[in-house]
């Protein structure tokens, strides 16, 4: 069962702020205030341009949430611009959401959209010659599991669980 996120920070991004990146400095000084280990919930108009800003975002949490470990920063860079794209791309939704969060050794990645369209998310066969579609392909082979969830709404919500190593994460100590 997929753990939830409780409280945290929530960011709702404005077509403007995307747009003005990385002018947008308010966004910027709120994750500067992040206590760590809280959730991440930030929330998009569905603009290509939003996927570069979704992993900034993810970066300065990963910061935040003192996750330092390069393979797993990279792994939550790639899986979050995977399931950001595919929300933009594959639905009629006018604002995407974005969920980051630990849950012991795990963290998530969730990303839903508002639906719109008929479409199930799936890994694709390999070996495809297509130049699109291996989104949830890299997901699947970079993440612990990954899954979906449709809303009686309509929307779709597609997650990822990426292991962050015992070693990945700084742990600071008090000094005398």
């Amino acid at each position: 069962m997929l753990p939830t996120t409780t409280c945290g920070i929530e960011i709702e991004l404005t077509t403007q702020e995307i747009e003005e990146w990385p002018k947008a400095r308010e966004t910027l000084a709120w994750l500067g205030q992040w206590p760590t280990g809280d959730p991440l919930v930030f929330s998009t108009p569905p603009l290509d341009r939003a996927v570069p800003v979704c992993r900034r975002l993810a970066l300065l949490w990963l910061d935040a949430a003192r996750i330092l470990d390069e393979d797993t920063r990279y792994t939550v860079q790639l899986v979050l611009s995977e399931l950001t794209t595919n929300a933009i791309r594959h639905s009629e939704s006018s604002r995407v959401i974005c969920r980051l969060w630990t849950s012991g050794d795990v963290l998530f990645v969730e990303v839903r959209d508002q639906g719109g369209r008929w479409s199930t998310p799936q890994v694709n066969p390999a070996g495809d010659a297509r130049d699109h579609g291996r989104g949830l392909t890299l997901v699947a082979s970079l993440a612990r599991g990954w899954g979906r969830r449709f809303g009686a709404d309509g929307s779709c919500a597609v997650w990822a669980a990426v292991p962050v190593p015992h070693d990945g994460r700084q742990e600071f100590r008090c000094r005398r």
